[in-house]
């Protein structure tokens, strides 16, 4: 069998034409179905759940135990599509550092830092303390920033963005302000 499988997540990369690679196609399409545009169901469960459904996903929490014993981080998928495995197995998928997922009951988007899922935030100043010269196009929540109506020292906060020189309110592009 010629089948060759991509360094990362062992996924198919290459197979010659007639050859019989089922099994690693049926994992394939798996993998592409949970991390193409990924979510999970939670974050902090480090036990199986009793009863998960097909394709319901998890990212497994320290300190595992049954059948997640050993994927802590991991993203862990309930699979009865493995004909290998017809009434169903957790496959798990490591992380790589920068992947993002969306965790439906934390409400939250978590990136991988390499060691462990964090929040994804935009990260906060006080409008005196957004950074000075950041690149064009970088983000912040301006924590005190004013929105449209607020009056000095009233600013309830901003999302804004760097561009020609200033700290600009998404709203209407104005320069934040305090």
């Amino acid at each position: 069998m010629s089948v060759t499988t991509g360094p990362k997540k062992a996924l198919i990369i290459s197979a010659a034409d007639g050859d019989a690679f089922g099994t690693y196609f049926r994992a394939q399409l798996r993998a592409l179905d949970t991390l193409l545009l990924p979510y999970v169901i939670d974050h902090t469960l480090a036990a199986p759940p009793g009863g998960p459904t097909n394709g319901q996903a998890y990212i497994v929490a320290a300190g595992p135990s049954g059948a997640w014993t050993g994927h802590a981080g991991a993203i862990a998928v309930w699979s009865t599509d493995n004909p290998a495995a017809p009434t169903g197995e957790w496959e798990f998928y490591p992380p790589e550092t920068g992947w993002v997922v969306f965790s439906r009951n934390g409400s939250a988007q978590l990136q991988w830092s390499g060691s462990a899922w964090l929040p994804l935030m935009l990260p906060a100043f006080t409008v005196a303390n957004l950074p000075a010269a950041p690149a064009a196009g970088s983000v912040a929540y301006a924590s005190n920033g004013r929105k449209t109506g607020e009056g000095a020292g009233l600013g309830t906060g901003v999302p804004c963005y760097f561009s020609s020189g200033n700290w600009r309110r998404y709203s209407d592009d104005t320069a934040v302000a305090a």
